[in-house]
């Protein structure tokens, strides 16, 4: 048992499975991101300035804002945030060429599952379509992902705006 912690840099033993501790990490790193990005949205005034220009930008704009600025910063933070994301999961997967529309997709079904404009609501999507997709694997490796896509069809069809989103309101 020791020869197999110490080839995998250290791990721990759970009903006779082991678990990396890279595993342990990415899961630490998410929940500090989710959490500290909700602080930073809900109880900033930055936060509330995104909120308001995502919801009713000119309106923000008319007090003096800069929207755009506001925006462009919103761009760098998730492009820090994607960068983050894979130098976190770099270690524990095989990169290749490719790679990337696989990611894009499913990032694409958690927002549907999710709801548009949730942190929440894509913490919940992110986790159900991993068990579909886990779930996927287990029964029809080939084809693990039109399992995602029959969950994303469902979801369209039941549940539009996604299991937390809301309908969008019209501008009168």
């Amino acid at each position: 048992m020791e020869s197999i912690q110490d080839a995998h840099g250290g791990g721990i033993f759970l009903n006779l499975q082991y678990f990396s501790l890279n595993y342990f990490f990415i899961i630490a790193v998410g929940a500090l991101t989710a959490v500290l990005l909700w602080l930073m949205l809900k109880k900033t005034r930055f936060g509330m300035l995104l909120r308001a220009s995502a919801e009713h930008g000119d309106m923000v704009s008319l007090l003096g804002y800069n929207v755009s600025a506001l925006f462009t910063l919103v761009f760098i933070m998730a492009t820090w945030l994607g960068g983050l994301a894979g130098a976190v999961i770099a270690p524990t997967v095989r990169l290749s060429l490719g790679m990337d529309m696989e990611i894009i997709i499913e990032c694409f079904i958690v927002v549907i599952v999710g709801g548009l404009g949730n942190i929440w609501g894509a913490l919940l999507g992110a986790l159900i379509a991993g068990q579909i997709y886990a779930f996927g694997i287990l029964v029809v490796p080939k084809f693990a992902m039109s399992f995602l896509f029959v969950l994303a069809a469902l979801i369209i069809l039941f549940k539009p705006y996604g299991l937390l989103g809301k309908a969008a309101q019209t501008k009168a």
